[in-house]
């Protein structure tokens, strides 16, 4: 439900659909609330220039915001893979969180810092065109381009402003939570301590938000209240999302893809042609993809259905599986000894069902689906549960 619009620092920057309608309110808002009421006298196409061009500056705005985290994020060699604007700002899809409170604290601190630094440049600039305006000058045309621009300066600089003070309030999963775990993490060395504090923070925050917003609804504000709530709604479902992931991918990292796998595996050669392959292995079987294999079960890739069925029937006689398959390269292979966090992280990742298992030598082992990761966790969940009764 979003459009790749660009791709900055071999970052794809995403639109979420969501933003058509925000970014409609946000310029009608301005057109007949903020904008009129900074620079009365002017007509309302005027007003919805200023508008148009206001909302794109704090879109624009977001992005740097989120571009800021995602470049520090990829010079500590984490992997970006989107940043994605949407109805509450932006978010900076990273690959994986540093485990370092230092590398945690700057990929945190330079979003706030961007915005605040944004915000004191638009500031220099309302206050630079704001000087002719006080003067006496017989040209309308130009104390109208002016008062419009000084206008839009005013504006970008307030709400870059609000942006880099709201994303220091310590409330996970936003900037000033993890500037928080990290602070906490440098203290007392304990990154799941430090987790769970700033998350139970964020959940305080939220409620105070809640209040803030009903207080507000109840003096005769209705739309500023909503939002407030909105906002306090957003906190507490990203604060308990994260932690719920968080104590999955915790209960999973301590369970090797040894312990999951199915070894009962069934394969085929890379020299059998795509006829033999879906009339003696997929219409009997009923898999959605077989491993490719060397005689020794070393792995050569994987086969889908999909691929197969791709390829014209006059001429599946003659084409063989090693023309269709995806080949070792192109495919993720996890060892014995890793852990089911990783497995799951990758099959979210590449839209995966299952991962291949081998050892070292490449010599697949086994094979591990998502229901098998679910039902182990399951089990262990259960497990933990009863114990702690």
């Amino acid at each position: 439900m979003s459009l790749q619009v660009a791709k900055i620092y071999q970052i794809p920057i995403r639109l979420h659909f969501s933003l058509v309608l925000v970014f409609f309110l946000i310029a009608w808002t301005l057109a007949y609330g903020f904008m009129p009421q900074y620079s009365p006298g002017m007509n309302q196409v005027n007003y919805w220039i200023m508008s148009i061009t206001g909302t794109i500056i704090l879109f624009l705005s977001v992005l740097l915001h989120e571009l800021s985290h995602s470049i520090v994020a990829k010079s500590y060699g984490i992997r970006v893979r989107q940043i994605m604007l949407f109805i509450f700002g932006g978010v900076s899809d990273i690959e994986e969180e540093p485990k370092e409170f230092k590398k945690e604290f700057k990929m945190a601190i330079v979003g706030p810092a961007v915005s605040l630094v944004l915000s004191t440049i638009f500031a220099v600039f309302w206050w630079i065109t704001s000087i002719p305006i006080t003067s006496s000058s017989t040209d309308d045309f130009y104390n109208t381009a002016l008062t419009m621009i000084n206008g839009i300066f005013f504006y970008s600089s307030f709400l870059n402003l609000i942006l880099g003070i709201f994303n220091l309030v310590p409330a996970f999963p936003m900037d000033g939570g993890r500037i928080l775990r990290s602070l906490l993490f440098s203290r007392n060395k304990n990154y799941d301590k430090s987790t769970r504090i700033a998350v139970r923070i964020g959940v305080i925050i939220s409620y105070v938000f809640f209040g803030l917003g009903i207080l507000i609804i109840l003096s005769g504000s209705f739309v500023s209240g909503m939002w407030i709530i909105l906002i306090g709604w957003f906190l507490q479902n990203g604060a308990q999302s994260y932690m719920y992931q968080y104590d999955i991918m915790k209960i999973l990292s301590k369970i090797r893809l040894s312990e999951l796998m199915k070894t009962n595996i069934i394969s085929v050669p890379e020299d059998i042609t795509v006829n033999n392959i879906l009339r003696n292995y997929f219409n009997i079987y009923m898999k959605s993809s077989f491993p490719v294999t060397k005689i020794n079960y070393e792995i050569v890739g994987i086969v889908t259905l999909k691929s197969c069925l791709s390829i014209p029937e006059p001429e599946r006689d003659t084409i063989l599986v090693k023309d269709v398959m995806s080949s070792k390269s192109e495919i993720k292979l996890l060892n014995v000894n890793d852990t089911a966090d990783k497995a799951l992280s990758i099959m979210i990742k590449e839209n995966q069902d299952k991962i291949l298992v081998c050892d070292n030598g490449d010599i697949l082992e086994g094979i591990v689906s998502k229901t098998d990761i679910i039902e182990a966790m399951d089990e262990r969940k259960s497990f933990l549960n009863k114990r702690n009764k």
